[in-house]
């Protein structure tokens, strides 16, 4: 059957007053299909007709449907608008389902065959909206739809189930990481910049003092000496600023996004020219605690992550510090102090900004102030943290596996290829 015979095309015209948008919605389509607001940034109008979108509506990108900008107005959305390059359609719920449909324009062979209806020239390529209509799709009888659905919706709650589950190891990890170092309970504030009067000698740099870090502190010196990082590292060094290479080498160099997503990333690398001299200052080496230097988010600036692996043939770049530890602390503890609030707070008050970046300098590593357990204490903290790590990745797999099975299972049923047990 022709998506012609379910969807009738909606050309009803919207009309801005002087108030603006009047609670019409401007959207903006995802290449998963999801419908958001779209943030204008500003402006405040736009250039030729707008057409309404009500919720349930099919609506696509001419000119990213290849790239799966289709997708159905939720009705988180009470009215949308959108311009002339977004043909609009209402559905004819007798014969389908709305989300039967969802799923169908998702699979990878109605994505293909919408690429193949692409046409004009290089940087102007779309989609018209009566080829697509003309597209064929497999339309099995409603209760049919219903019950391919429903499979679908159990298989998110099984992956949303795994996921919530690895959310919750992980805090209570957290939490009890936090209360072993008498930091629990208390949560760094997201504020600032305090207007505050101090004498100038009294300050070692300028930024205000915070009462919370001496909180933080006070309670975990009940516990722990507190030390200074310097006393517990033998340096902290910069990467390399030798520029990346234009083509493939024998040698890598890792980009600022292999050591923000809370374990490194090798695959997250760019190609320098092989120098010695280059791999003799910053090879990887066993134990390094890697740290974002610069990042235009807060939130990732001074992240830390250590070298777990024997690593080969790499480098670090000059936006991330190595801080090498002494034998006096283990650095997957130091790691695990920097992402704590304590480690968070100090990071982030040090922090300063230019062209819009943030950063931290080796100064401020030097000076950080973290609670330094026995090493055998410190090493029980770390096994605590590793196995709930590990338990957490094993759940995310699991829930990454179910949804790529989901997918499989249900695509196969849509297309007619595989009967679903039970249908």
């Amino acid at each position: 059957m022709q998506l012609a015979s379910i969807l009738t095309p909606r050309r009803e015209d919207v009309s801005l007053g002087e108030d603006g948008f009047s609670g019409w919605t401007p959207i903006t389509i995802h290449f998963d299909g999801v419908i958001e607001p779209r943030d204008l940034r500003g402006k405040e109008g736009f250039k030729g007709r707008l057409f309404a979108v009500y919720p349930g509506d099919l609506v696509f990108s001419k000119i990213d449907a290849r790239n799966g900008a289709i997708g159905l107005l939720p009705a988180s959305i009470p009215q949308a608008m959108v311009t002339a390059e977004y043909p609009v359609y209402s559905i004819d719920e007798a014969q389908v389902e709305p989300e039967y449909l969802a799923l169908l324009l998702r699979t990878g062979e109605f994505r293909r065959r919408v690429n193949d209806l692409v046409s004009g020239t290089s940087g102007r390529k779309r989609v018209e909206p009566e080829a697509f209509v003309g597209l064929g799709i497999p339309l099995p009888p409603l209760e049919t739809q219903r019950a391919i659905v429903a499979r679908w919706q159990q298989a998110q709650a099984e992956v949303k189930t795994l996921e919530q589950q690895a959310i919750v190891v992980e805090e209570q990890s957290r939490r009890a990481f936090e209360a072993a170092l008498g930091l629990a309970g208390l949560r760094p504030s997201r504020v600032r910049r305090l207007v505050t009067i101090v004498v100038y000698r009294h300050i070692d740099r300028w930024s205000p003092p915070s009462s919370e870090l001496e909180e933080l502190l006070k309670n975990a010196a009940r516990h722990y000496p507190i030390v200074q990082v310097r006393s517990v590292v033998e340096f902290v060094q910069h990467g390399t600023g030798h520029p990346p290479a234009s083509n493939p080498t024998s040698l890598r160099v890792l980009k600022i996004n292999a050591v923000t997503k809370g374990e490194l990333d090798i695959s997250e690398h760019k190609w320098i020219d092989d120098k010695p001299e280059l791999r003799e200052r910053f090879s990887l080496q066993i134990g390094d605690v890697l740290m974002c230097r610069t990042n235009g988010s807060l939130r990732l600036v001074g992240m830390p992550v250590v070298v777990e692996d024997t690593v080969e043939n790499c480098v670090f770049p000059d936006k991330v510090f190595r801080v090498r530890c002494t034998e006096d602390i283990i650095p997957h503890y130091l790691a695990a102090v920097l992402k704590s609030p304590l480690g968070r707070m100090q990071i982030e008050s040090a922090a300063r900004t230019a062209v819009g970046n943030h950063a931290i300098g080796t100064s401020d590593i030097l000076r950080f102030r973290i609670p330094l357990p026995p090493l055998d204490v410190q090493r029980d903290l770390v096994l605590r943290v590793e196995e709930s790590r590990a338990e957490v990745t094993r759940l995310r797999a699991q829930a990454a596996h179910r949804a790529q099975e989901a997918q499989v299972e249900i695509e196969a049923a849509i297309l007619g290829s595989e009967d679903l047990p039970g249908f």
